[in-house]
């Protein structure tokens, strides 16, 4: 791979919240407003944390592990524009979770996803990713399953 090109590595799983050791609720956390537009690799987000919100605009391209990843910080106007070629959309609250050196994001999803909660971890490495043993918790690992990307979700909802 071209070490020019922005790389996302992370692995993404399914758990059963009653398993998670921690009262995750006392963790830092967001909500989250995440849109896909119509040309199929184009999301915009707008983050609310304490009080604060960031915009983005991020083109994702590829599938599994290791995508690439091109994320730019846009203004309110400007995400509001985006917004009239919105296809799909979702909006869940990020808890972040320090555990064994790494942030586990915990995304619970609201609205006609409620009911579908998703572990993200991300990774400086795809070796990195790849060799690390997540602990049983964080349930069944649907990293490679499409159906369970944040994009597959907002169009199609929760895979049965």
């Amino acid at each position: 791979m071209n070490d020019s090109v922005p790389m996302e590595h992370e692995r993404r799983f399914v758990p059963d919240l009653a398993a998670v050791p921690m009262k995750f609720s006392k963790c830092p956390n967001s909500d989250i407003v995440q849109a896909y537009l119509r040309d199929g690799e184009t999301r915009i987000r707008m983050e609310t944390e304490n009080g604060s919100r960031t915009y983005t605009k991020t083109v994702k391209r590829g599938e599994g592990i290791s995508r690439e990843e091109h994320e730019v910080s846009v203004t309110e106007a400007e995400f509001d524009l985006l917004w009239d070629d919105v296809e799909a959309q979702l909006s869940k609250r990020r808890y972040r979770i320090p555990w064994d050196g790494k942030t586990f994001e915990l995304n619970i999803f609201d609205g006609p996803l409620t009911g579908y909660v998703q572990f993200e971890i991300e990774f400086p490495s795809e070796e990195e990713a790849r060799s690390y043993k997540p602990p049983h918790w964080v349930g069944r690992e649907v990293t490679d399953d499409k159906r369970h990307t944040n994009a597959s979700l907002a169009k199609y909802g929760i895979p049965r």
